[in-house]
């Protein structure tokens, strides 16, 4: 007798639920691969905002001094757009401008890098793809990186506060100040989700990500050097400066990072859906049928392919010559007014001049934009290998030393052409603004190009960690270059010790055109870079082909 119970149809799954699938064993993928990075990344934030406010706590025990360093900051259109406003002379209130800059920018390249690098990356590699073939679902992979770069933004902000907080600072802005750290890192996470679909690599991803990051810096920059101005609202940055920690807190100003980066994240998933696993939105242009015959060999190749990207940073560099150069006269009146500045000036051994100790303090912190050029530069046989390039074009008659060695001179010279076009940009503009074109042509290229052999340093230490480990040179050459950003920032706090600081190649450069020129320590950087450049080429020598 047949039953008549119906029968039990399995519930099918719906399209959200497939389209996620694996997020979680993702999530664990990722954590598992970044054992050591997201801790650097969290403990690195937290440490630098509560050294930071030790070093105001022991330095203006007062409130008078306190009140005469912020009343100096307020009036000084030049700090107020390269740091940001300051809300209240409390040392809560001067931590949080102290640390604005350095901690916002971090969590915001943290964020947008980490996305990348566990989205497009992975697509890159050709590991998206072998994922792909088991039951897993097309968002997952992005799905898992945004979940992961958010929690630990949240947890850096944590940190920070419960570090603030137990330094005896008012538990209320250090929540907010740890939010608005936070908030860059959520945001700019968004930015690089959304980025990964467009572009088809990984560097051209990051590069929209940054010019993204650089648009609202600067919209903030503007924004703040003339007033409270609506500008600031536009950009991230001013969502962060305003929310005021330690100066009457505006917790509901962290509410527009956050819808932004739910909007964002659901506009990367929509182009997600739209694209091939591989592809980006945005079609890579093809090639010539055939080659031209100024591709002769390896090196001609190198710089074939680093052309484009070295054209874009220089027009950058360019454009921040001429930017500095044309805010130096009223840097130059406002040196006399700023006890600070005087103190950096100083610092940097600006005895004459005091505009030079200025041009000295931003060519080193665009030579250090030159180092990430540079690390980019160097890891683009990493790529060339990884995506399964490098192996035909070594099974040619080309040597390993020739090939690698090709990429590595075009990063040497293409680095320090970036300085030297920073230099003429700055002393163009500056020359013409003082009336001493020849002498400014003739000196500011000269203190640009004094940081090339410190950013040869870092091109030599990533082609040795290529050469030697290459699965750990990506991580590894960005790893160093952010320790050398951080021991310079370190150094500034205040009650740290200076000397913290030469554990960096760039502090070794002579700061010129505010010190003289000493042509040993640049000796010895160039003997360095060389060192380690040939200890990369004899380790990739030796190893096998990944």
């Amino acid at each position: 007798m047949m039953s008549t119970a119906p029968l039990l149809v399995p519930r099918r799954a719906s399209f959200a639920e497939s389209a996620f699938a694996g997020t979680w064993a993702a999530v664990r993928l990722i954590l598992r691969r970044d054992r050591i990075l997201l801790p650097v990344w969290i403990l690195g934030l937290a440490a630098i905002t509560s050294s930071t406010a030790a070093g105001v706590i022991g330095l203006y025990s007062s409130a008078a001094d306190r009140q005469e360093w912020a009343d100096g900051v307020a009036g000084n259109p030049m700090e107020l757009a390269l740091v940001g406003p300051i809300f209240g002379s409390s040392s809560g209130a001067i931590t949080s401008w102290q640390v604005g800059v350095r901690s916002l920018l971090g969590a915001a390249l943290a964020g947008l890098l980490m996305v990348i690098r566990h989205t497009r990356t992975e697509e890159e590699t050709g590991r998206r793809e072998l994922l792909g073939s088991t039951p897993f679902g097309r968002h997952a992979q992005l799905a898992a990186a945004l979940l992961v770069t958010v929690a630990a933004s949240c947890l850096a902000g944590l940190l920070t506060a419960a570090a603030l907080a137990r330094l005896g600072l008012p538990l209320a802005g250090a929540l907010a100040l740890g939010g608005a750290i936070a908030s860059m890192g959520l945001f700019f996470a968004g930015v690089g989700a959304v980025t990964a679909q467009l572009s088809a690599g990984a560097g051209s991803a990051r590069g929209m990500a940054l010019i993204v990051l650089a648009v609202a810096y600067v919209s903030r920059a503007v924004g703040d050097a003339g007033g409270d101005s609506p500008l600031s609202w536009l950009s991230p940055f001013g969502w962060a400066h305003r929310v005021r920690p330690f100066a009457g807190e505006r917790w509901w100003v962290l509410l527009l990072p956050v819808i932004a980066t739910a909007l964002l994240a659901g506009v990367a998933i929509a182009l997600s859906a739209r694209r091939d696993i591989g592809g980006g939105l945005i079609a890579s242009r093809e090639g010539p049928a055939t080659a031209s015959n100024s591709l002769r060999g390896p090196l001609s190749l190198a710089w074939r392919q680093h052309r484009t990207g070295l054209a874009g940073w220089a027009v950058g560099f360019c454009c921040a010559g001429f930017a500095l150069g044309g805010i130096a006269l009223s840097v130059t009146e406002q040196a006399g007014q700023s006890e600070q500045l005087q103190e950096l000036i100083a610092y940097l051994g600006g005895e004459g001049r005091p505009v030079d100790g200025v041009f000295a303090l931003f060519v080193y912190i665009l030579a250090l934009a030159a180092g990430a050029y540079g690390v980019l530069a160097a890891l683009r046989p990493h790529a060339e290998e990884a995506s399964g390039r490098a192996e035909p074009m070594l099974a040619a008659p080309v040597g390993r030393v020739r090939w690698l060695g090709g990429h590595l001179l075009i990063a040497a010279m293409g680095s320090a052409a970036l300085l030297a076009v920073l230099g003429l940009a700055t002393g163009l503009t500056y020359g013409l603004a003082s009336g001493d074109v020849p002498g400014e042509l003739a000196r500011m290229p000269a203190a640009a190009l004094a940081y090339a052999p410190a950013v040869w340093v870092m091109i030599g230490i990533t082609g040795v960690l290529y050469g030697v480990t290459p699965r750990a040179a990506t991580a590894g050459a960005w790893t160093i270059l952010v320790l050398n950003v951080l021991v310079f920032l370190i150094a500034q706090v205040p009650g740290m010790n200076p000397s913290i600081a030469y554990a960096s190649p760039f502090i070794n450069v002579p700061k010129l055109p505010a010190a003289a020129l000493s042509v040993s320590p640049l000796a010895v950087l160039v003997l360095i870079a060389a060192v380690l450049a040939a200890g990369g080429l004899f380790g990739f020598t030796r190893r096998r082909i990944m």
